[in-house]
């Protein structure tokens, strides 16, 4: 049986955090949203000598998250192999994996499960980059094929992904982004950082975008202010990142929690972690991901140093930085 490759290939994406733009993006309002460069998923398709290949492709994956191993279940497996195979009917390769000798192939990612930071996405991704270095194709070079098959993808995770996860990812940067137009990138002028502090609370995905459907239903008024006022903060957001006014951008932050608070997908210790980034120097903080919990993110001007020392007791510590390119 022939083989993806001789050889071994890797290939690797980053997580995300969206800046603002959170269940605004899925009622089709501007957001803003960052790929995490230092924050990373890597793929890795092993060459094997003969005899040692898994039996099959369900038996191919092999996961790390954060240094440790993590388990898959029979329904992630079939999940994997869909997604898989995905990348190869989308890049219009051809190529049957039920046709091809399995590979192992090994997943080593620092970006936390189910904690808003595109892990899935990132993976999404990296299938799609993979088989585009098996097919020797370049489409991963433009954002719009990368950002369309990575959400295809996703979508096999998800459900009817909005795009925007898939989007950030494939930017590489900072990207601003529409439902059903798509993503452009964003040239800032200053470098910041970025802290993410994990709040160890987990909700699905799904479940916080169907919660807020239904207060809409309730109190469509007051809901539809919300997501109004942060499609309208993600662009003063977009506009203070071109002119370098971070001061502001931290403003727009603190109002973005604000709002997401009135939406009901924030949580009691998201606000505590949100007011303690504030109070060590950050510029403004807000959650990031689709609420219950998950991660919080603040912004800061300036290196934060030993400040994620007084951060840790919340719970893992994730910093990356941004520079103009």
């Amino acid at each position: 049986m022939k083989k993806l490759s001789q050889s071994q290939i890797q290939v690797s994406a980053p997580g995300k955090a969206i800046l603002i733009g959170e269940h605004s993006a899925v009622y089709g309002f501007p957001a803003l949203a960052v790929a995490l460069p230092d924050i990373r998923l890597q793929l890795t398709l092993k060459a094997h000598p003969a005899g040692e290949a898994p039996r099959s492709w369900l038996s191919a994956f092999e996961f790390h998250v954060r240094g440790k191993p993590w388990d898959i279940s029979t329904t992630h497996l079939e999940t994997l192999y869909a997604a898989l195979q995905m990348a190869c009917d989308i890049s219009e390769s051809g190529i049957q994996l039920a046709e091809i000798e399995p590979q192992g192939i090994e997943v080593t990612s620092q970006i936390p499960l189910g904690a808003g930071m595109g892990g899935s996405a990132a993976l999404s991704s990296a299938f799609v980059r993979l088989i585009d270095k098996v097919t020797q194709k370049s489409e991963s070079t433009s954002l719009e094929s990368l950002a369309f098959r990575t959400n295809k993808i996703d979508a096999l995770f998800h459900g009817n992904a909005s795009g925007l996860d898939a989007a950030a990812v494939a930017g590489n940067g900072v990207i601003q982004f529409e439902k059903g137009k798509g993503a452009e990138p964003v040239s800032f002028s200053k470098p910041f950082y970025l802290v993410l502090v994990d709040s160890g609370e987990r909700s699905e995905t799904l479940t916080m975008v169907e919660g807020v459907a239904q207060r809409r239903l309730q109190e469509q008024e007051k809901i539809d202010f919300a997501l109004h006022s942060l499609g309208d903060l993600a662009l003063q957001a977009r506009d203070a990142l071109v002119q370098g006014r971070l001061e502001d951008l931290g403003s727009y932050l603190n109002d973005a929690q604000v709002l997401l608070e009135s939406l009901g997908v924030s949580t009691r210790r998201v606000e505590d972690i949100s007011h303690k980034l504030r109070s060590v120097g950050a510029l403004g903080a807000k959650l990031t991901g689709a609420g219950g919990g998950g991660m919080v993110l603040g912004l800061f001007d300036k290196n934060p140093g030993s400040i994620v020392l007084q951060l840790r007791e919340y719970g893992e510590v994730y910093v990356t930085s941004l520079t103009p390119s």
